[in-house]
């Protein structure tokens, strides 16, 4: 699985040269499965960066969001519009609930993670 998800994110990357952003949005996480989601999802982030640097030599940021079914569709999709509008060079691979971006936006979110 993880093979073809990075075959198709170097294929993406080749086809779009000025891509900037990857997102990946996980569905049903409950609260007990979280803690594992966002440590899957951050070995993933870091493994997607690393390797499409490597495949195609982009330097392409990969956020993961660990959502359920609680989460607000609406308020997601802003914060994740505003990571994708930011220059991403400090945090180029993060994974984070919903329910963190709820209380902040992206960047300081990922700034959080990073401190």
């Amino acid at each position: 699985m993880f093979r073809r998800h990075i075959a198709e994110c170097v294929a993406l990357c080749n086809r779009l040269p000025r891509l900037a952003h990857l997102v990946f949005v996980t569905g049903g996480a409950t609260d007990a499965e979280e803690a594992h989601a966002l440590a899957v999802g951050e070995e993933v982030g870091r493994a997607t960066h690393a390797l499409l640097e490597q495949a195609s030599g982009a330097s392409v940021a990969v956020t993961v969001v660990v959502t359920n079914s609680s989460d607000a569709p609406p308020l997601l999709a802003a914060r994740l519009a505003q990571r994708t509008r930011r220059s991403p060079r400090i945090n180029m691979s993060v994974a984070l609930t919903a329910t963190e971006l709820s209380r902040d936006p992206l960047g300081r979110a990922g700034m959080n993670e990073l401190l």
